[in-house]
């Protein structure tokens, strides 16, 4: 059966009470538990089960919270426990963290010194490269998925959420509900997903380096490098364009050409001119930082140089993790419609001068029309958050700007 938010006290599990709903996205809900039997807090997300009554999801999710289970580190988030068939509901049991997450600190404090993110860097690298030689791809890297312990303070430390929970939303097993193939879906983040991972294209670890990249870019300089009006703008970016040099963004006398090499080779398209691993990634930036610019750089830094962009939605209980953290799922240019199908409700847009994105060209080429959230009625088997965009020519031209195969290629 599916929990309603006044399912607060039940017990799943036979262990684990709900104490209180935290919040609820496209996933399902989450909750601030209690296990009995050991009195420590946890937190619970009952899935919707539109996703898990899936077979091929089943079966995914067996392996995958086994391998998420098993996997253990001082810098990743502990699933406890998971069920398909309490009759609560399908659900996650994970670690409950104090802290507040990244992107809530980078609202904070704007941008990082570029000390301070050698060390949060580290420790996700560090917790990275352990999944990677386990297997395990994120797939979701991003500042609402990135918790901080102790924050600004000098023992602060992150825990990574949600291991393996993009991988359970894979195209297989999620893509017939949206009435889509494969090749058409794929999950992820606008902002930080890799080029590959919007192209639909088989990943390895070195698309979540693309992501851990996107973040680097936005500690050390205050913004993400590619931001847009709509979420396709965005992903176009990521696709097509190359990161605005950081001379373009923020003037402080740190900012060498080594750094901004290790940027570079991050964010590249091409995935085998990234680093090799998390590990390398961790090292290249440390060269980089032993340089006396850096070394000295000063606590006060330059101003950054403003950009439209999509404004987070706020979490509103520090402690829980980040609803907006879930991956959002995205059917591009299929059907009558593109559909960007949000697990939370889609953040507003910050007015802006007239843009020349990938986008916008391809809304003056195309005809392509932006439809307001509030507008779609006819989602509710979805969701009541998306973005419908234009007709079946339109879809068929965003997919050619993506790269995507057209339909029966």
């Amino acid at each position: 059966m599916m929990t309603t938010p006044t399912m607060v006290g039940q017990v799943y599990l036979e262990r684990y009470e709900t104490v209180r709903l935290l919040g609820e996205g496209g996933m399902g809900r989450v909750y601030l538990a209690r296990q009995l039997d050991l009195g420590r807090e946890v937190v619970i997300k009952v899935m919707h089960e539109r996703f898990t009554a899936n077979p091929k999801f089943q079966g995914r999710f067996q392996r995958e919270t086994l391998l998420m289970a098993r996997f253990q580190h001082p810098y990743a988030v502990t699933l406890y426990d998971a069920s398909l068939n309490d009759p609560q509901g399908p659900c996650i049991i994970m670690e409950y963290v104090r802290g507040v997450s990244l992107d809530k600190l980078l609202q904070e404090n704007g941008r990082l010194h570029p000390a301070r993110v050698g060390r949060l860097l580290d420790q996700l690298c560090e917790v990275l490269q352990a999944a990677h030689n386990e297997g395990i791809i994120h797939r979701d890297i991003k500042p609402p998925n990135i918790m901080i312990m102790d924050p600004n303070t000098p023992v602060e430390k992150i825990k990574v959420l949600d291991f393996g929970l993009a991988k359970l939303l894979d195209d297989s097993t999620l893509a017939p509900q949206y009435n889509v193939t494969p090749q058409d879906f794929f999950v992820g983040t606008p902002t930080y997903i890799s080029p590959e991972q919007a192209r639909g294209l088989e990943l390895d670890h070195r698309s979540d380096l693309y992501s851990v990249g996107v973040i680097l870019y936005e500690m050390l300089t205050g913004r993400p490098p590619f931001t847009g009006h709509t979420p396709m703008d965005v992903i176009l970016a990521n696709v097509n364009e190359p990161p605005p040099p950081l001379a373009a963004i923020v003037t402080d006398s740190w900012l060498t050409p080594a750094l901004e090499a290790v940027l570079q080779s991050c964010l590249a398209k091409d995935p085998t001119q990234r680093p090799a691993s998390a590990a390398e990634l961790a090292d290249l930036y440390r060269k980089a930082l032993n340089t006396p610019e850096v070394v000295n750089a000063a606590t006060e830094m330059s101003p950054v140089t403003p950009a439209a962009t999509i404004q987070p939605v706020p979490n509103s209980d520090p402690g829980s993790p980040s609803l907006i953290a879930e991956p959002i799922i995205i059917a591009a240019g299929v059907a009558e419609n593109a559909l960007i199908d949000s697990s939370v409700p889609l953040p507003q847009v910050q007015a802006a001068e007239e843009s020349t994105t990938p986008a916008d060209r391809a809304q003056k080429e195309t005809g392509v029309v932006h439809v307001e959230p509030a507008t779609i009625n006819d989602m509710d088997d979805l969701t009541s958050e998306g973005i419908a965009i234009g007709s079946k020519e339109a879809a068929k031209r965003e997919k050619e700007l993506l790269g995507l195969p057209a339909k029966g290629e």
